[in-house]
């Protein structure tokens, strides 16, 4: 059983933050840390599909937790 790698999305909200997040396991319309991606119009600015880094703190938070569990 493969695994696909989950895509990057900048999403820029309309208080103007813009960040770089990971979408959510099993193609869900949220992000890792849970903001929407579905292109919300009362969220969301602008959302792009793109490669790069993730800039957000919470999805970063997430992924380093799960970094940290050990399987028995």
């Amino acid at each position: 059983m493969g695994y696909e790698l989950m895509k990057v999305h900048r999403i820029k909200t309309h208080d103007g933050d813009t960040r770089q997040h990971i979408e959510g396991p099993q193609g869900s319309d949220d992000a890792l840390c849970g903001i929407t991606l579905d292109s919300d119009p009362m969220v969301i600015e602008s959302h792009v599909v793109k490669e790069g880094k993730i800039t957000c703190e919470a999805c970063l938070n997430i992924i380093h937790f799960c970094k940290t569990l050990k399987e028995k």
